[in-house]
């Protein structure tokens, strides 16, 4: 008896079903094709009654008025997906509010059914009567506040990616208030929101909140404050954005004008400052506010110059004096924070520790004059990394045999004194280089503190070679043999290295060693200046342990020329070879030591240096080494000069890493 019952049941559903068709076939085309297409999934999803149901909501919306077959197709189109999403019961709802929009407009029910499967599928179902209720309040029955309803329905799916439905709601009530001023504004405002939202966090409040204000005050301004805080907030820290909305609101309420030119400004401005900065300048910020808001805008600006002089607690004391100065006149306070007064400029000279290039290069170029006895000029060290030339790195103080040079502005200390001081320093360094003879070596000429092995390791290379260097400057004599010219005495003498890389480096130290011994030696008034540069030169240096350990052995010897002479790892295996390196390095240190002294140096510490592998070395295999009162004074012994003779008289080929070892760099 049942089945017989829900067969009736079945058989009467198909029949009402197939009523509603044939009427729908009274509308244009389109609704039927969509009907038919539907009923298929729709079926499958729903038993006979809702199915029934779903077909006869589809023809009351049709039946409203003569344009809501357009309404009844896209109902019809988006209806499987919809179901899909929420319970039956709530799928009614949803229809019976896309039948009550089409009673006002049909392209407004057109508008709301085409963007439900997107905003379905973000919306809760409980909200689906609020939403529709949203886009209805937008509309005032006219075609310009239906245009702005139909594409707030459509831009639904986008604002909800970064929107709650109460913010989503609190946007709105914005959008219809701006729209009482234009349509056209708010409806470029909704577009512009799925722009800008994402970039705000959890702060979109205060930015709606902002944008009503705005609209309030100077709504023609409200378009060019979305669009610059889509190109301003992401260059705030994220932390500090509500802050910096906030800030722009008070400034909208205190009467500023052109306040989202104003936002791109002061964001480019904190833009080109670290952001753990923004949270100190936007409280700068706050305090002026309460005595001139137009001085807010001029002291951000002027942040960044102000910061590339002092530091951030001394950018503190010249806000203050600018305070001081705008509680008591205005325009002079404005002037103060534009930097374009003279107390400003005196404030920032007192606070600032730096010492710019331009402001001591006739002293240092009188100071290096002096110092070398001849004509030296003094140059900004960018000049030299074009050139890439000179004893260290092209990025720090170097110098070409005749020109000093130096970085455009050195703030490494908190004082004009120190910071002067370290001018000085390198300045010394760098003359020293000309002046105790880097660039006069001679091969011939002998060393005052070791027994010369220039000339025996070259003869021991000369036996196993066609020419000492094949590449630098080989000549055919008449007889048809080989004989070398080289182009200097210093390639002769690097020609004895195979990896030339690693002899320049450990020639380089050696001589910078010697060089800072003889004006430690020669300039005692410079000498407390030299030790504290080379102090801090020491806490700049790579870690030692996590240096492969012939690239260690390098920077072992590094730490020796800056006077380092405690507690510096060398590898278990190696401390003996390191000892021997720190007593070599020593004997040029003496103040009668000669360029020569430091080839002849560089010999023996490359004998050693070089036949360490270039591996790493485990964290528990390293010791520390006290040097300070170690007086062992290493004598290189024959059993050392065979081993560096017999090293050097291998035959010219490219030296090559031995399994796991890495290759040596600078």
């Amino acid at each position: 008896m049942a089945g017989m019952q829900e067969e009736n049941v079945n058989e009467e559903a198909q029949a009402a079903i197939s009523v509603l068709e044939e009427e729908m076939a009274r509308y244009p085309s389109a609704v039927l094709e969509e009907f038919r297409r539907a009923r298929e999934p729709m079926a499958e999803a729903l038993n006979d009654a809702q199915l029934g149901r779903w077909a006869s909501l589809g023809a009351e919306v049709a039946a409203q008025n003569v344009r809501s077959w357009e309404a009844a197709a896209q109902y019809f189109k988006v209806s499987p997906e919809v179901a899909g999403y929420m319970p039956f019961n709530y799928f009614v709802k949803w229809a019976d509010c896309g039948t009550s929009l089409c009673r006002d407009s049909p392209s407004l029910a057109t508008a709301f059914f085409h963007a439900s499967p997107a905003t379905t599928r973000r919306l809760r179902s409980r909200h689906i009567e609020s939403w529709a209720s949203l886009g209805r309040g937008l509309y005032k029955g006219t075609w310009k506040s239906s245009t702005l309803a139909c594409k707030f329905y459509g831009n639904t799916p986008g604002l909800l990616e970064s929107l709650t439905f109460q913010e989503l709601g609190r946007f709105v009530t914005f959008l219809d208030g701006l729209a009482h001023r234009s349509y056209d504004l708010a409806a470029e405002c909704l577009v512009l929101g799925q722009r800008i939202f994402p970039l705000i966090g959890d702060d979109k409040d205060a930015f709606i909140s902002l944008a009503s204000t705005l609209s309030e005050t100077g709504w023609r301004q409200v378009k060019s404050f979305f669009e610059a805080g889509s190109r301003a907030l992401p260059r705030i820290d994220p932390k500090q954005r509500l802050r910096f909305m906030n800030m722009a609101e008070r400034l909208v309420r205190s009467g500023g004008t052109n306040i989202p030119n104003v936002m791109l400004e002061i964001s480019q401005a904190l833009a080109t400052l670290d952001s753990e900065h923004h949270s100190r300048i936007l409280n700068y910020a706050d305090s002026a506010l309460e005595v001139s808001p137009g001085a807010v805008p001029e002291f951000i600006k002027s942040s960044p110059t102000v910061l590339s002089r002092v530091s951030m607690n001394q950018l503190g004391k010249w806000f203050d004096e600018g305070k001081s100065v705008l509680e008591e006149n205005k325009d002079g306070g404005l002037a103060f924070f534009k930097l374009e007064s003279a107390y400003s400029e005196k404030v920032l000279e007192m606070l600032s520790s730096g010492v710019e290039f331009e402001r001591v290069k006739d002293v240092l170029q009188m100071y290096c004059r002096a110092l070398a006895g001849a004509e030296i000029k003094i140059a900004e060290s960018q000049e030299l990394v074009g050139k890439n030339i000179g004893w260290v790195s092209g990025e720090a103080p170097s110098t070409e045999g005749s020109t000093v040079f130096l970085p455009t502005v050195v703030d490494r200390y908190g004082s004009k004194d120190e910071n002067f001081a370290w001018f000085k320093v390198v300045s010394t360094h760098q003359v020293a280089h000309l002046e105790f003879g880097s660039f006069g070596f001679e091969f011939e000429r002998p060393s005052s503190q070791f027994d010369d092995i220039r000339q025996q390791v070259l003869e021991s290379r000369e036996g196993l070679t066609t020419t000492p260097s094949e590449t630098n400057g080989a000549t055919a004599n008449g007889s048809g043999g080989l004989e070398t010219a080289w182009l200097t005495d210093m390639q002769r003498y690097f020609d004895l290295f195979d990896d030339r890389k690693l002899a320049l480096d450990i020639f380089t130290v050696v001589e910078d060693g010697r060089l800072d011994g003889r004006v430690r030696h020669e300039y005692p008034g410079i000498r407390r200046s030299y030790q504290v540069v080379q102090s801090d030169s020491v806490e700049n240096r790579p870690d030692i342990l996590e240096l492969p350990m012939k690239e260690a052995m390098v920077e072992f010897l590094v730490r020796l020329s800056l006077q380092q002479y405690k507690g510096i790892p060398a590898p278990k295996q190696y401390v003996t070879e390191a000892r021997k390196i720190a007593a070599i390095a020593q004997q040029v240190v003496h103040p009668e030591a000669k360029v020569e002294d430091a080839a002849e140096a560089t010999l023996r510490i490359y004998a050693l240096i070089s036949q360490i592998p270039n591996e790493e070395n485990p964290e528990d295999n390293w010791e520390d080494l006290d040097l300070e009162d170690d007086q062992e004074q290493f004598s290189f012994d024959e059993e050392d000069l065979e081993m560096l003779l017999s090293q050097f008289g291998q035959a010219m080929q490219m030296s090559t890493e031995g399994e796991g070892e890495e290759e040596y760099e600078s």
